[in-house]
């Protein structure tokens, strides 16, 4: 197998730049949707009773909130002992 030098990666002050204008843009947005999502929340808590809010306090997102049913959706929930064994389903 050849060998080769090894890659040398330089960055520059304008990648520097561009990369926390792309940051600053990123924490905008996020913050956005952040104050339109607890605008919703709040909207929807008026409205009736509602779920936990999807982001915490801090206005982070929830990291479990992927893994919670969405609305009109039954949770599907795993119960160990109880029902048939993985046997007696395929077996019928």
């Amino acid at each position: 197998m050849l060998r080769r030098a090894p890659t040398a990666i330089t960055l520059t002050p304008e990648d520097i730049a561009a990369y926390e204008d792309t940051r600053l843009a990123r924490l905008a947005r996020l913050a956005q949707q952040a104050h339109a999502s607890r605008e919703n929340t709040v909207a929807s808590e008026a409205s009736g009773p509602g779920r936990r809010q999807s982001q915490s306090r801090t206005g982070e997102p929830d990291p479990s909130d992927e893994l919670r049913p969405l609305p009109g959706e039954k949770a599907r929930v795993v119960r160990v002992g109880e029902g048939r064994t993985r046997t007696e389903r395929i077996m019928g």
